[in-house]
């Protein structure tokens, strides 16, 4: 590395990231966006960026006066990273990772009143009938769609069901029915929806300490193709069959269940992407739902 190089120090990071700086030697700089970079392997994602993208299994993060200055020393993306030692080197960027706090997630509750959860769904469903975009799974999953139905849509409606049917009879009866895949890839970005709200659903199940038929779907997830979807999706629902996610999502989650405010968690978390954030919530929300209102979403 040259001695001129930009060297900033790394303050967290989760426990895919230091996996991923574990595992490779090298990696790929896919994309430089507004608050953070990606790096990707093929089995892997890791993020560094400034620490307004949050905690989170993938994320590592360092305060945003050095990130800014990071993101104008960075190359081209297609480059390659050096990862070794302590030190992932990008172009004429050191992030030191020696010194960096290990992120955890909070702990699940460890009982849940069902009656709390069930408050907490139906505070969590008028806000999403309030607030939540047209576009995106959420208001589907929720069964508070308005409007004519979207071209997404019309093919997401019947997955969603599904998933909705498969997990409520997991968690009701205990049925091991294949669990459904078919929302794997579904829409366009970097996370289609269809994968974020399998993200959301697979965290949630852990949360109900169901991580059994966590492992049920993912491993039908497992069974697809590589190619079904992004490697950054595969790297998140892999995180949250694991029982990790965002740390906003994980505060409106147990919020959610314990029936207490989450206004600021739900900010942050449709503060995600354009749907990406609705949509997860949308899945955690089909997993409490078939819990404790199996009803209705």
């Amino acid at each position: 590395m040259p001695n001129h190089a930009l060297a900033l120090a790394i303050g967290c990071w989760g426990a895919h990231a230091q996996r991923f700086a574990r595992l490779h030697a090298s990696a790929t700089l896919s994309g430089v966006f507004a608050r953070c970079l990606h790096l990707y392997a093929p089995d892997g994602v890791l993020c560094i960026g400034a620490e307004a993208i949050g905690a989170g299994p993938l994320n590592a993060t360092l305060d945003l006066e050095g990130w800014q200055r990071a993101r104008h020393r960075l190359p081209m993306p297609g480059d390659r990273a050096r990862l070794g030692a302590g030190r992932i080197a990008i172009g004429g960027v050191l992030f030191a990772t020696e010194g960096a706090r290990a992120w955890r997630p909070p702990c699940w509750p460890q009982s849940i009143a069902p009656a709390a959860a069930a408050a907490g769904l139906r505070r969590l469903t008028e806000r999403v009938r309030r607030h939540a975009p047209a576009d995106g799974l959420a208001r589907l999953a929720f069964g508070v769609a308005t409007g004519p139905p979207t071209p997404l849509h019309r093919l997401a409606q019947p997955r969603i069901n599904r998933l909705t049917a498969w997990t409520r009879a997991r968690l009701g009866a205990g049925a091991r029915t294949p669990a459904p895949a078919d929302l794997l890839g579904l829409g366009p970005g970097l996370t289609p929806s269809g994968d974020d709200l399998l993200c959301g659903t697979l965290l949630a199940l852990n949360a109900l300490a169901r991580a059994d038929a966590a492992g049920d779907l993912y491993a039908a997830l497992r069974r697809a193709p590589a190619c079904a979807t992004s490697v950054l999706s595969w790297a998140l629902l892999a995180a949250a069959a694991e029982g990790e996610g965002g740390a906003p999502l994980h505060a409106l989650i147990i919020a959610v269940l314990e029936d207490h405010a989450f206004e600021d968690a739900l900010a942050a978390v449709a503060g995600h992407g354009a749907t990406s954030g609705w949509d997860t919530l949308a899945g955690a929300a089909i997993a409490v739902s078939a819990a404790y209102a199996p009803a209705a979403p």
